[in-house]
């Protein structure tokens, strides 16, 4: 309806009008000549960006100023500090072996979904722990900082690499989580992994071809299934044999009692649910540990 005033009375007269009639007439409608998932730090550098409707928004983390202040005056040491424990956590995820090399390794790897998102590394990783070692709480706090609509965590490994795996559209970060691998899936997450574009199909839709943005993380508490055993014979895999109790004086592990475990998951989920700390862990990418 649109209201005009009859010239003689002053009344309002009411007048019914077509909409879709009136918007496809309108100059200031907002057009767009395709629909994209272009992830980029670099976005709308042109005028053709703005002709695409792109479903990226950008890192979550980026849409509050709260605490930038505090964490832009931060030295690099300053930040180190801040993040002690997150380090010491993503330690014990991987693991005894080559400790020092595989959490330099996997820094750089967020490093470099936080700098270069369009751009896919081509490597996953399998990690796996005892139960209740918080890999689930620190794949949530990198979904936090980049977005939960960039995040996948399933069970179901079909909904990925099955015939209908639209799940993965729109997607930076997904875990396969807790599954029992089969050498099938080697091959398919192996394409996942490694191919720049992806044919996905949504139910009762036809297939299309997207471009593939995914990291991998994948996660399991079996030390000996077929995924591990294939993943550690494959060169797009990176296995992580994590621990939960590391026994050194650092005051961030926890002990073997009930009490020292309930102290550490108490201070794990605090910290990853701190707007601060997910704030100094997105822009400590530029400091020494996350050079990429």
């Amino acid at each position: 309806m649109s209201e005009t005033t009859n010239k003689k009375t002053g009344e309002p007269i009411l007048k019914k009008i077509d909409c879709a009639r009136e918007y496809h007439k309108s100059y200031k409608k907002k057009t767009y000549y395709s629909s994209q998932f272009l992830p980029s730090t670099k976005w709308l550098e042109n005028d053709e960006d703005e002709k695409i409707f792109n479903y990226w928004t950008g890192y979550d983390i980026n849409k509050t100023n709260e605490y930038d202040e505090e964490v832009n005056e931060l030295t690099k040491e300053q930040l180190e500090t801040e993040l002690n424990f997150i380090f010491t956590h993503l330690r014990n995820l991987c693991g005894r072996d080559k400790n020092d090399a595989m959490f330099e390794y996997m820094l750089k790897y967020y490093a470099h979904l936080f700098k270069f998102p369009s751009i896919i590394p081509r490597v996953a990783f399998i990690i796996t722990t005892d139960q209740r070692v918080g890999k689930n709480q620190f794949f949530n706090f990198i979904a936090s900082i980049i977005g939960m609509k960039y995040y996948l965590t399933t069970q179901n490994i079909e909904i990925m690499i099955g015939q209908f795996n639209s799940a993965i559209n729109n997607k930076l970060f997904i875990n396969p989580n807790e599954f029992e691998g089969k050498e099938a899936y080697i091959e398919k997450l192996k394409v996942l992994i490694s191919e720049k574009f992806m044919n996905t199909t949504k139910k009762f839709h036809e297939a299309q071809q997207i471009e593939n943005y995914v990291r991998l993380v994948c996660s399991t508490n079996q030390r000996d299934n077929n995924l591990m055993k294939g993943g550690e014979t494959e060169g797009r895999f990176v296995v992580c044999r994590g621990e939960r109790f590391l026994f050194t004086e650092d005051k961030y592990n926890p002990s073997k009692d009930k009490d020292g475990a309930e102290k550490y998951d108490y201070e794990l989920n605090r910290q990853v649910n701190s707007l601060y700390i997910q704030k100094c862990f997105y822009e400590a990418k530029d400091s020494r540990h996350y050079v990429c």
